[in-house]
């Protein structure tokens, strides 16, 4: 790319951007600036298009692939970007890739499904492959609060394409489903049965159901009705109440779901704003309700339906959670702890190993925790390396000492007063000392480690400590626990 060719108006914003790439708002910027050819006054931009030059085409392309490296959960930047791509020329299965590399990040993401879709059924030749992204799109998203947006365009495929029996049994699956517009799809399926006729009954209930719960076969629906009320009427008149009893379940969940998402008016990741503590404690209640509903229901029958809908209603709120609070290391915490809570360790690692990548997380809480399951699993090396690599970035933090340490105990327990001392004379008489006086008292939980090298420690330190608050803790309460005297 030849920077001649590069708008001096361009070069010198991006050159701001650069050296402010947490700043969202020049990217947004950047961004608008880029999206249009410059004219001699600027006065009357112009949108880029195909036969724009190249290099403006180029210059939007790697502005929109560093902003999502920076911003990678920002959903319509993804989306911004894939139209882009398409509209400049692209090939649609490229397009196809981007939407896909960022549903890497964000799977239960409302909004790239949706732009996802409707690329798909505008784009794709392939029936088939049509029919398999929107199952995609089911599984995934299917029990978000407002999957409406997904399964509208589902059944408007399916009905548009003749797909009479799909089209039947996907709205059976989405009246149980507590969600925003449950009502709408209730009464299209209660209209199909009221008109339903030998063909299409056989969509609401199974030849063994019928027999089982009916005492009915397909042959007794054709007879006529003999002064009476046909069968096929009583029929439906039976499957009506039965369906409309899972209405009355679906309502109430959905109205005890909608007591949280009423609370939460942004859905979005809002780069460098703060949540108010009333929205964070919005997402940890409706968390732990769920939590409750599935650890619940796992109990008593974990391949049970209810069960099963109860799992998929809370990893997709986790999901959606950790967009709008990715800042906040309390969520990915609270993620990793439910995976692990049940016996999906891996995934409880990956959660982690998510966080740590998508955020700031200056205070090392993700790969403390890491290198702590990295442990529980008997992993001692990995989780070696993990401390070393952010001990080096923060020599000075203590709570890594710590966990070196640990670590080093496991490894060989009789090495963990030396590296204590040799801390304590790195840390001497700069900043830090007084903090990392605390090793005096760890070094009391590791009950393996050699009492009599304890207390030579603590002898070497007496004239220096005396005016340390660790120190002296640690001293009293070496002596009082293991009942020897300082003349011992």
């Amino acid at each position: 790319m030849d920077f001649q060719d590069i708008p001096p108006k361009w070069l010198s914003l991006a050159q701001i951007v650069a050296s402010n790439k947490g700043d969202v708002k020049l990217w947004d910027k950047l961004v608008d600036l880029t999206e249009h050819l410059p004219t001699k006054d600027d006065r009357y931009p112009v949108e880029v298009s195909q036969g724009s030059p190249p290099v403006m085409k180029s210059l939007l392309f790697t502005v929109y692939e560093n902003l999502l490296v920076n911003f990678p959960l920002c959903e319509q930047y993804w989306c911004n970007y894939a139209s882009w791509k398409f509209k400049l020329g692209d090939e649609a299965h490229h397009v196809a890739q981007i939407y896909s590399n960022a549903l890497s990040y964000m799977p239960k993401s409302l909004i790239i499904w949706r732009n996802y879709l409707k690329f798909t059924i505008e784009t794709q030749r392939s029936h088939c492959r049509i029919m398999d992204v929107l199952e995609d799109a089911r599984i995934a998203v299917g029990h978000h609060f407002y999957a409406h947006v997904i399964y509208d365009i589902y059944l408007d495929f399916l009905k548009k394409s003749g797909h009479n029996k799909e089209y039947h049994l996907l709205l059976r699956r989405i009246i149980e489903i507590p969600m925003y517009h449950y009502c709408k799809y209730f009464l299209e399926f209660t209209r199909l049965l009221e008109e339903a006729d030998i063909v299409t009954i056989k969509y609401f209930v199974t030849a063994e159901d019928l027999y089982s719960s009916f005492k009915l076969t397909w042959g007794d629906l054709l007879k006529p009705a003999d002064g009476k009320i046909s069968k096929m009427k009583e029929l439906k008149s039976k499957l009506k109440k039965m369906f409309t009893d899972a209405l009355i379940t679906t309502q109430y969940h959905t109205f005890r779901l909608w007591s949280y998402e009423r609370e939460l008016k942004k859905p979005y990741y809002d780069p460098g704003s703060q949540l108010t503590r009333q929205e964070l404690n919005t997402w940890n209640s409706y968390l732990n309700y769920l939590e409750i509903n599935t650890l619940k229901d796992s109990f008593r029958n974990g391949n049970s339906g209810t069960a099963k809908m109860n799992r998929a209603l809370l990893e997709t709120a986790y999901e959606r959670c950790l967009i709008r609070t990715a800042d906040y290391s309390f969520f990915w915490l609270k993620y990793s702890n439910l995976k692990l809570n049940m016996n999906m360790e891996d995934q409880a690692k990956q959660v982690l190993i998510k966080g740590i990548y998508l955020i700031n997380d200056d205070e090392f809480k993700l790969r403390l925790r890491l290198v702590d399951l990295e442990i529980l699993s008997g992993e001692i090396s990995e989780a070696k390396d993990l401390t070393l690599e952010a001990y080096e970035q923060q020599p000075d933090n203590l709570a890594l000492t710590l966990k070196i340490l640990q670590i080093e105990h496991l490894i060989d327990r009789d090495s963990v007063v030396d590296l204590i001392e040799a801390k304590l004379l790195e840390v001497e008489g700069g900043e830090f000392e007084r903090q990392f006086d605390y090793l005096f008292r760890e070094v009391l939980g590791y009950g393996s480690v050699s009492l009599t090298k304890i207390e030579a420690l603590l002898k070497r330190y007496q004239d220096k400590k005396k005016d340390s608050y660790h120190y002296q803790k640690a001293l009293k309460e070496f002596y009082r626990c293991y009942k020897l005297t300082e003349d011992h």
